[in-house]
């Protein structure tokens, strides 16, 4: 592939503030590579980083997007190694780029790697490092992005669209989220409140982890994610705002549920609700963001049903592998989910769009700074 010296990059730089500028694509790659980006999804934490924000403030100026699928165009011979790829593979980029050798890294946990800590001076992740940390190019909204030495990158096979790929995101998260933390069986009992893109992973893996029971939670303007949800496993849904929740929750599963995955927007009573839903020894992962109004969790129904909680950030290997093999088996047509592509120009306009309530609106959506799809 010829080399490229130049790209275009989507720059946010204030409060809903972005435009197209040309940057140069370094030639000394350093032990890493340089893609093509190919498709790149947006993400509702995309949103903090684009309006008026605490950390926007202190990013800016910086090139959004993190869940990026690439054709790799240059590479140095021990990345080529490292990864087994060559020029004109499509790979999957993970968001962190960890140290590699602290103890948290080589424990497997990298995703916790100081590098990745925002309060860190060596802070490193694709879609969230400023503009002036060299090359620049850490974001998926760009035409060519620079693959550190350090980061993790996953082979793309033939049988996933270019257009889908990107949902490799939230069914790793999905993966991570049920299986992993919050250590769902066959049988049990599993509540998703919130049904987008993260809470539908959550609900497939939840199908393929053979749970008996899968309810999935949200809005009234969410009736159509709710259909999907359906068709991707979930065995019941309610609407938060017309359902009685707790009775509806405590009617179907007998005894309140064995998880529940919180991963909403910021509703503000989400997280108090899911330690609520949640059953005698049941366990409960917030994955959901932090909003203004957030009300806290409620310790007595914690301590009253000996229920474990969890954080969760993110995704790693052991949910990103599996998810990829997954999307590749054709097991699930991914088209229900519903993709919108947005070329480079409008990403800024996808941005603002994504924000829309309309309940038809396309689920996933997708910067491509290519016309390959």
């Amino acid at each position: 592939m010829a080399k490229v010296s130049k790209t275009k990059s989507l720059i946010v730089t204030g409060p809903a503030k972005a435009h197209i500028d040309e940057l140069k694509v370094p030639f000394n790659f350093n032990g890493g590579a340089i893609g093509q980006v190919l498709a790149a999804g947006i993400c509702g934490s995309d949103l903090s980083l684009y309006n008026d924000g605490p950390l926007g403030r202190r990013l800016w100026p910086l090139i959004l997007g993190h869940e990026n699928i690439v054709r790799l165009t240059q590479m140095d011979e021990d990345f080529s190694e490292r990864w087994d790829v060559k020029v004109g593979d499509r790979v999957a980029v993970e968001e962190f780029i960890p140290c590699g050798h602290c103890n948290i890294c080589l424990s497997g946990n990298y995703r916790r790697c100081r590098r990745t800590d925002y309060n860190s001076e060596s802070f490193l992740r694709y879609g969230r490092t400023p503009l002036k940390i060299e090359p620049g190019l850490w974001g998926g909204f760009s035409q060519y992005i620079f693959v550190h030495p350090d980061a993790k990158v996953h082979k793309v096979p033939d049988s996933i669209p270019t257009s889908h790929a990107p949902l490799f995101v939230p069914i790793a998260n999905g993966i991570r989220w049920v299986t992993d933390v919050g250590r769902a069986s066959p049988g049990e009992s599993v509540v998703v409140l919130g049904p987008g893109a993260h809470g539908l992973g959550c609900v497939l893996a939840a199908s393929e982890i053979g749970a008996s029971t899968i309810i999935a939670i949200g809005l009234s303007s969410d009736a159509q994610r709710l259909e999907t949800a359906k068709i991707l496993g979930a065995t019941h849904t309610l609407f938060a705002d017309k359902d009685d929740i707790k009775s509806k929750v405590a009617e179907i599963t007998g005894s309140m549920a064995d998880l529940v995955v919180e991963v909403t927007a910021g509703a503000s009573d989400a997280s108090k609700l899911a330690t609520e839903l949640a059953g005698p020894g049941g366990r409960v992962v917030l994955a959901g963001g932090g909003g203004p109004d957030r009300k806290g969790i409620d310790p007595e129904a914690i301590i009253r049903n000996e229920v474990q909680v969890n954080g969760v950030r993110g995704h790693d290997l052991r949910s990103i592998v599996p998810a990829i093999k997954l999307m590749a088996s054709g097991k699930y047509d991914f088209d229900i989910i519903g993709t919108k592509i947005f070329p480079l120009e409008m990403a800024q306009k996808a941005l603002e769009l994504f924000t829309s309530k309309e309940s038809s609106r396309p689920l996933a959506f997708v910067v491509s700074p290519t016309e390959e799809i």
